[in-house]
Order: structure tokens, then C-alpha cells, then sequence
């Protein structure tokens, strides 16, 4: 039954960006820990949200996600990413007249798709399709699960490529980032601190180091370094 719907939430939210193997997933989900190894995001990662854009090269090193399962409030729920490579190019760059009309076909086949999971929602919501048992476990394992929330990113490059709009000025601009951690902190003094079921009142702290923004004049394609992301 959990399998199923986490199986279902990672089909609708993260199939459409990145490949993922669906046993792994599933048997993740049986231990409490699903940790996948070198996730590669698909070409058509942002067709999907109808912005012009292709990823021509895009990778997550790590992804981790452990859930509570056993014992919903007393132990916390974490994400965890690391090296994560993405390489940004306007579509009309990489997308023949073949691949935009797959594309169209695709997005019609999404809309069909989202207007079915929008009419089980409301089915869901309004206490049908579901028994009330079953609805009280999911509310409660998620319910659960975001309060005890906790992020891990590390090591990111997110970089656009653009030498179509001028192909005699072709630049790129990105973004790099060493690290983001939300964490659980304590009222009064914000300093990190374990998470506590017992806690009426909790508030989430936002660390962000080596943020930084750049931008390039007649560059080349990036070349990614020996060993990973920059």
C-alpha cells in the first residue's frame, strides 16, 4: 500500500525530471531509505513546466531520502543532494521540427493525464476511492514527515548556455552553491538542535554558504572538471 503511493507521488513529481529506477524506489521504501546513485535528469526536464529550455547535460551525484516509518514521531525525515550538474540550452538549439511535435503530442497527453489525477484527488478529498483508515495513515505519516523535515544540499552548478539568440556573442550564466541546510532550531536562540517530537512549537533554520552568480562573454560549452562539478 505505501509502496504504491510513494511509487505514485515520484511518477507525477519526479519522473518527468529525472530517471528514475522504480525498484530501487520500492525497495527504499521497505528499509526506510531510499538512496539513489547518479541520477541523470532528461533532456525534456523543464518541458514538463512549458518553459523553452533543454538540459544538455544534467546529473545528481546523490539523492537520499529517509522516512520515519516505524515510528512516524520520533524520528526525523531527511533530503539529502549532492553534486548536482545541470546544463541549460534554449530548446530551439537542440529540438528538430520532429522532436517540438513530439513535444506537442506530450504535453496533450500530460494534460489528459493531470485533468485524471485532478478528478482521483477530488475523489480522495472528498472521502471516496479510499477507506478512512487509510486516508488517517497517509495524513499522518506525511503530516508527520514535514514537520520533522530536514535538507542536506551540497555541491551545485546550475549553468545556461546561449549561442543562438547571437551566435556571434554567445554567453552563459550560472549559478553555484556549497552547501544549504534546513534544519530544526530552537525558539529563542535559533541554534540547531535535534528534532523533538515532544516540541509543541518548532522553527526550521535555513544555513546557505557559498552562494554565488556569474556571467560569461563568448564562452565555450562547459567542460565539466575530473572528478565531478565544480
Amino acid at each position: 500500500m505505501l509502496e504504491s503511493y510513494v511509487l505514485g507521488l515520484v511518477d507525477k513529481y519526479v519522473a518527468p525530471f529525472a530517471v528514475v529506477d522504480a525498484e530501487e524506489v520500492r525497495s527504499g521504501v521497505r528499509k526506510g531509505e531510499v538512496k539513489l546513485q547518479n541520477v541523470q535528469l532528461k533532456p525534456e526536464a523543464f518541458h514538463s513546466l512549458n518553459m523553452p529550455l533543454t538540459v544538455s547535460r544534467g546529473s545528481i551525484g546523490e539523492v537520499s531520502v529517509q522516512m520515519g516509518l516505524k515510528c512516524l514521531r520520533a524520528q526525523p525525515s531527511a533530503i539529502v543532494l549532492k553534486d548536482v550538474e545541470v546544463v541549460i540550452n534554449p530548446a530551439g538549439t537542440l529540438a528538430s521540427a520532429s522532436v517540438r511535435a513530439e513535444r506537442r503530442k506530450e504535453a496533450v497527453a500530460r494534460l489528459l493525464k493531470e485533468d485524471e489525477e485532478a478528478r482521483r484527488a477530488r475523489l480522495r478529498n472528498s472521502g471516496e476511492g479510499m477507506p478512512p483508515r487509510e486516508q488517517s495513515f497517509f495524513y499522518k505519516l506525511f503530516g508527520s514527515s514535514i514537520d520533522s523535515l530536514e535538507i542536506q544540499i551540497r555541491n551545485v552548478h546550475v549553468r545556461y548556455e546561449d549561442g543562438s539568440s547571437d551566435p556571434s556573442r554567445p554567453f552563459a550564466a550560472g549559478v553555484t552553491l556549497d552547501a544549504l541546510d534546513l534544519t530544526t532550531a530552537e525558539i529563542k536562540s535559533w541554534a540547531a538542535c535535534a528534532w523533538s517530537a515532544q516540541a509543541a512549537v518548532f522553527s526550521k533554520l535555513l544555513s546557505v554558504s557559498g552562494l554565488a552568480i556569474y556571467w560569461q562573454h563568448g564562452t565555450d560549452a562547459y567542460k565539466p572538471q575530473a572528478g565531478g562539478a565544480p
